[in-house]
């Protein structure tokens, strides 16, 4: 894991702007704090939830668009809790693999975070326990899988269990299940006609670790599951909607993260939100009114995260070309990062040593280019969604003075691929300002 470095020089800023989110140790150095530009501040809801409520079972959505920040602020989260938590993070997008992910999954991944936590944190497991496991890791069903995809390695599944052992079986199992189809399909025919005993035995793991946390001077757990809201739409609404009361079952803290797209379609939203304690959204940074003026708290904040990682002042040939960043991102941090990552190169391309407009104009293309490419025909099973259609509604949102949306499946693609943003919560939603350009180059906007 690398810290971030202050970027003095252009070939410092690719690695200053890195498409991930700030870890704990550069939180202090680099973080600024958004939630008076965002007008909301859930880190710290959930800090308070999870404070007030010791030993219960909270179960948080945590909700937002792509290239938001919400990793981050989970991150920050996890520094406020650390000193009574014991916070273990997992980022499905690290340890799965999100474009074919099977809810089952998550449960091999939470038991193999936690039998670490119990390892790094020398956390005494009963016999009891390890004898209940080692049965379960006898059934003829896991037999037949680690004798076919050699999980276990050479250790006996007959002998003695112990903490490392399983947490080095449950890491094989976890990463044979995210390398191979094959297993995937074998764990729906498999485990999940008997899914209620690895529950079980997740849940049971939660207690022995709760009783034990008094030790290292913790009051609780929590469990963090990111980048749910990075999988596909069509698998996250296959994982949310049929799968929820199976994800809600975990008998622990569990914050997940969940897809804007999901968020803002009334019908499934509110069926999905009936399973959960809270739902907290991080909302998007605004860069313009809602009449289309520009919003100065919030290019005032974007221009002081940009420089809490490089020297501006001589890296930008004058200012007004990172105020116009600034704006085309939109307020999405994730295309402003990779707008200036851009600019730099394309700069180092023509041997100059700042970032000039005709650098700016380079990366404004580049990532034009790829909103471009989201905007396609698109099937999904017997039903086609097609481009014209999708053209439509951002002209229509686009032109509109009321910047409201329905709603309908297109719309919850477009959420997706952050063609459309929605703004002070869910207030009102407009046309990301690089997709506009493109409208404009079609004669669909003026």
């Amino acid at each position: 894991m690398m810290t971030l470095k202050y970027a003095k020089r252009l070939n410092d800023i690719y690695p200053a702007f890195r498409n991930e989110p700030l870890h704990i140790e550069d939180l202090d150095q680099f973080y600024r704090e958004t939630a008076p530009v965002r007008g909301k501040n859930p880190k710290l809801r959930m800090a308070r939830l999870l404070r007030d409520n010791l030993d219960t079972n909270e179960h948080i959505l945590f909700a937002g668009y792509k290239g938001c920040g919400k990793s981050t602020e989970l991150n920050y989260l996890g520094k406020l809790l650390a000193d009574e938590f014991l916070v273990i993070n997992v980022s499905i997008h690290s340890e799965l693999d999100p474009v074919n992910l099977e809810y089952i999954e998550l449960f091999i991944v939470a038991m193999e975070q936690l039998f670490k936590a119990a390892k790094e944190q020398k956390l005494e497991i009963s016999a009891e326990y390890l004898r209940a496991i080692q049965h379960w890791m006898s059934t003829e069903e896991i037999v037949k899988i680690n004798e076919k995809y050699n999980i276990s390695g050479e250790a006996e599944m007959g002998g003695g269990v112990d903490v490392n052992f399983l947490a080095s079986f449950f890491a094989k199992f976890r990463l044979t299940a995210k390398t191979s189809k094959q297993l995937k399909t074998t764990l729906k025919t498999e485990i999940e006609p008997r899914l209620s005993d690895l529950i079980g035995h997740c849940n049971n793991l939660v207690k022995e670790i709760r009783l034990r946390l008094p030790k290292i001077g913790k009051k609780d757990l929590v469990l963090i599951l990111e980048d749910l809201d990075k999988i596909p739409p069509d698998r996250a609404d296959h994982l949310f909607y049929n799968y929820v009361s199976q994800l809600t079952q975990i008998q622990a803290n569990v914050i997940y993260t969940f897809p804007a797209a999901l968020f803002y379609s009334n019908m499934r939203y509110n069926q999905i939100r009936t399973h959960f304690a809270r739902v907290y959204e991080l909302p998007m940074i605004k860069v313009f009114e809602k009449d289309g003026s520009p919003y100065e708290e919030g290019i005032s904040l974007m221009l002081d995260i940009v420089r809490s990682r490089m020297d501006c002042d001589s890296l930008f040939a004058g200012p007004e070309i990172l105020n116009q960043m600034i704006l085309d991102s939109g307020g999405v941090l994730r295309d402003l990062f990779l707008m200036i990552q851009e600019a730099a190169d394309n700069a180092m391309d023509h041997d100059r040593a700042v970032i000039e407009e005709a650098d700016r104009l380079t990366a404004f293309n580049s990532l034009k280019r790829d909103y471009n490419s989201n905007i396609a025909d698109f099937r999904d099973g017997n039903k086609l969604y097609e481009a014209e259609t999708y053209l439509q509604i951002l002209a229509d949102l686009a032109k509109s003075t009321e910047k409201q949306v329905t709603n309908s499946e297109e719309v919850m693609h477009l959420r997706s691929n952050l063609c459309i943003l929605t703004y002070n919560g869910q207030d009102w939603a407009d046309v990301h300002p690089i997709v506009k350009a493109l409208l404009r180059e079609r004669n669909l906007l003026n």
